[in-house]
């Protein structure tokens, strides 16, 4: 079966992405905070490079953060930087959520997550990616199903 969405890793399969835009953010940031540390600027005694970090933090944990299926064990893990978060069996797979995100009412994709029971009453989700458009969200949804069976 041919992959658009997904790259095999032995039992793995691994969500593509595009990961252009995120680095040249980061490295947006990191050399902003590199410049104002060399700087030395200050606001109020709290130096420039300081407001910098919360940008740098979530890039990188959007830079590192994938979902796996592993089509053997019949799990789905959320993984940063190749450490486990969090893994759910297919068993307890309560449904898909597609999001529609904007920012100032212009479209910015469709997010794709997938929800799981667990022994509360709260539903854990595990988000996978986001798409530019409904129509490619359902060949994702689609060819995710096909790898769950």
């Amino acid at each position: 079966m041919e992959n658009k969405f997904y790259q095999q890793q032995g039992d793995e399969y691994i969500v593509k992405r595009q990961l252009t835009v995120p680095i040249t953010v980061l490295l947006f940031f990191i050399s902003l905070g590199v410049y104002f540390f060399i700087d030395g600027t200050k606001h109020d005694k709290i130096p420039y490079y300081v407001f910098t970090f919360i940008p740098v933090g979530i890039y990188l944990y959007e830079l590192g953060r994938t979902a796996r299926i592993n089509v053997v064990n019949k799990t789905v893990s959320e993984n940063w930087f190749g450490v486990k978060l969090s893994t759910y069996n297919f068993n307890s797979f309560a449904r898909f959520i597609l999001i529609k995100k904007t920012v100032n009412l212009i479209n910015a994709g469709h997010g794709v997550s997938m929800g799981f029971k667990t022994a509360g009453k709260e539903e854990k989700v595990v988000a996978f990616t986001t798409l530019k458009n409904k129509a490619i969200a359902e060949e994702f949804l689609a060819e995710t199903q096909q790898l769950m069976k």
